[in-house]
């Protein structure tokens, strides 16, 4: 889970993150928690990117509004359907794949 606020340093917006994971299935050598931090200036960044595939910056932010809501409702959706997905022994995206592929093949 992570989440940090955009804030101004002088007139430059910066977004500040910090993520920690905790991996409940990983190989015996892995750290069972990670933790990420990420500084990112955004207006430099997004001049350049606007600049270079010739989309203005407010098309790029309507695009970024709409993937972090389809991304929150993705995990509302993931939350609710849980409970029943591990109730069917779904428990890991493999589980779920090899559902899928059972079903097509039927």
């Amino acid at each position: 889970m992570g989440m940090g606020p955009i804030v101004r340093f002088g007139k430059s917006p910066v977004n500040l993150q910090a993520a920690a994971y905790c991996d409940v299935q990983r190989p015996d050598n892995a750290a069972r928690w990670q933790l990420r931090l990420r500084m990112q200036f955004l207006e430099k960044a997004l001049d350049r990117v606007a600049k270079r595939t010739g989309r203005t910056k407010s098309e790029f932010a309507l695009e970024a509004l709409r993937r972090q809501v389809a991304v929150a409702r993705f995990r509302e959706l993931r939350t609710k359907t849980l409970p029943f997905a591990e109730a069917q022994g779904l428990v890991t995206d493999e589980d779920v794949f090899r559902e899928i592929l059972h079903a097509h093949n039927r």
